[in-house]
């Protein structure tokens, strides 16, 4: 996460390959993508990854200014290449998912908001009933090509997160810039 000058227009780039997962029950899930978030609202492009009734499923999710919309009739597969961006200025907001590799993309657009802040990585998935999923074995997923506005991630003063339980086990582990300065970094499963 990276705060940007508040206000300003604010563009959230990146792309990963669809990981495999190795599933079996319980329902699991994480949200793999870029977000750029107001004072009270978020706006992201990403890919859900989950493990549902012992499945691995995978498909892309918008939200603009917080609502949500999820494409699963546009399945992804692991291996595939997303490329992912979400651009909010005060005037208009657009996120987008693209599958590089089957040549697919899911585009949204809405009003604009106040940029605070600016996100590339894992976040949770929540159930029907809003329930925080745990974390699906992804092994590792890494995140390339990261920029915000235009600048590799790691220049603009990013903070780091590790997602921990309430127990306060670390479920995703984040790794190293890579190279340093970067515009690469990977995250690591470490528990369910």
């Amino acid at each position: 996460m990276t705060g940007v000058t508040a206000g300003s227009a604010t563009t959230s780039t990146a792309t990963f390959t669809v990981p495999a997962l190795s599933c079996a029950p319980p329902d699991l899930g994480i949200y793999a993508g870029v977000d750029v978030a107001a004072t009270s609202t978020g706006s992201a492009a990403g890919v859900a990854v989950k493990c549902e009734f012992g499945k691995a499923v995978y498909f892309p999710a918008l939200v603009i200014n917080n609502v949500g919309t999820s494409y699963r009739s546009s399945p992804f597969a692991k291996g595939d290449v997303i490329n992912l961006s979400a651009s909010v200025t005060t005037t208009g907001t657009t996120v987008q998912v693209t599958d590089v590799t089957k040549n697919v993309t899911k585009t949204l657009t809405g009003p604009g908001a106040s940029p605070r802040g600016a996100f590339i990585g894992d976040l949770g998935w929540g159930s029907n009933k809003g329930v925080l999923l745990g974390v699906p074995n992804f092994t590792k997923l890494k995140f390339f090509n990261c920029m915000i506005n235009s600048q590799a991630l790691g220049s603009t003063h990013p903070h780091e997160f590790q997602r921990v339980n309430s127990s306060g086990t670390v479920q995703i582990a984040t790794g190293p810039f890579s190279p340093p300065g970067g515009l690469a970094f990977a995250t690591y499963y470490r528990h369910q």
